[in-house]
């Protein structure tokens, strides 16, 4: 399901402090439902071999600042689009959940970086508290819950813990985010990327835990595509695979599975890929997406060390990263994976 992901705003009522925006970026003003609107219609008619069935996410900053949030909300249910809806959670109640309800929407995303502890010293103090009684009331509403996790130096440890609340609050899916260096996070957690070694032990953590919890939910992960290479390995031994193996797109979705649209209208082959495809103020969705700067980034050739590689077609490397973290990670995934 081909994902637009929308940043309808930079504005948020938390300043995480490994944000991929600046602390300057959550004063630029925010476009108007016209502009969301002809972007939502133009995507509905759009045309193009790899885009099948639509997906729209309404993201941010936190989304439900934008003063049209609930107008864009509703168009892109009009428009018979499945919505995904990530939010930090502090500002759930439940009349909000009660509408999010009433507009049918598809998910609601929460994260929750690390035990309480650690979710508070990176996200602020108190807001563990809150996104915990968000998660909650989107769970008890019906909605389908999911929940995010950033693994950094300060709570890669936290990951059962995590999966674990997932589970007993009833999320469907857990989505492991291994933190890039971005934004605010370039001034506050310049630090806190884990090293190749420690990515290396949160992949088969990973796994270990898919297995622990196959019966009640999934666990995916993003920046490190190689978690499909040793998913593979698994496969090609008969060993347990997730449901999403044989049903998602693989490895690096940038433009092959999703774009993200800046609050200013520009679009980027994903949100921690800071080089704009074109702005939409400018040029339309369909001729950024045919366009060379496009093709580049889609394609798994992208990185010198994929051109030869044989998992490139489900892994393509993270191109947000300046190191493709092979051959090391390959190697070592090779090495461990029949001790599992």
């Amino acid at each position: 399901m081909y994902d637009l992901k929308l940043s309808i705003t930079k504005k948020c009522n938390l300043k995480c402090i490994y944000c991929h925006y600046t602390d300057k970026d959550q004063k630029d003003k925010d476009l108007p439902y016209e502009f969301w609107e002809r972007v939502l219609r133009e995507y509905k008619s759009l045309d193009l071999d790899f885009i099948k069935e639509k997906k729209v996410t309404l993201t941010g900053g936190e989304a439900l600042l934008h003063k049209d949030f609930w107008k864009i909300l509703k168009l892109s249910k009009d428009l018979n689009f499945y919505v995904s809806l990530p939010t930090n959670g502090s500002l759930l109640t439940p009349e909000i959940v009660k509408s999010f309800k009433k507009y049918e929407v598809d998910d609601v995303i929460i994260a929750f970086d690390g035990n309480k502890e650690n979710h508070d010293k990176l996200r602020g103090e108190g807001s563990f508290d809150k996104a915990y009684e968000g998660a909650r009331l989107i769970a008890s509403s019906g909605i389908k819950l999911l929940v995010t996790t950033c693994l950094t130096k300060l709570n890669y440890k936290d990951l059962p813990e995590v999966v674990k609340l997932a589970k007993d609050l009833g999320a469907k899916l857990v989505i492991v985010f291994h933190y890039i260096s971005l934004g605010r996070g370039k001034k506050y957690f310049s630090q806190g990327e884990l090293s190749k070694e420690e990515i290396l032990e949160s992949l088969f953590e990973i796994y270990q835990l898919s297995q622990k919890y196959k019966d009640s939910l999934e666990i995916c992960t993003t920046t490190v595509p190689q978690y499909w290479v040793l998913l593979q390995f698994m496969y090609e031994k008969s060993k347990y695979v997730p449901k999403y193996f044989s049903k998602v797109f693989p490895g690096c979705r940038a433009v092959l599975d999703f774009v993200y649209v800046t609050s200013t209208g520009e679009v980027y082959p994903c949100p921690l890929i800071q080089d704009s495809l074109g702005s939409l103020k400018d040029f339309s969705l369909k001729d950024i997406l045919s366009s060379n700067k496009a093709k580049l980034y889609a394609s798994r050739d992208y990185f010198k060390v994929c051109k030869t590689c044989k998992y490139k077609e489900i892994c393509g490397g993270c191109k947000a990263r300046k190191d493709v973290l092979c051959p090391y990670l390959l190697e070592g995934i090779n090495l461990r994976v029949n001790y599992v």
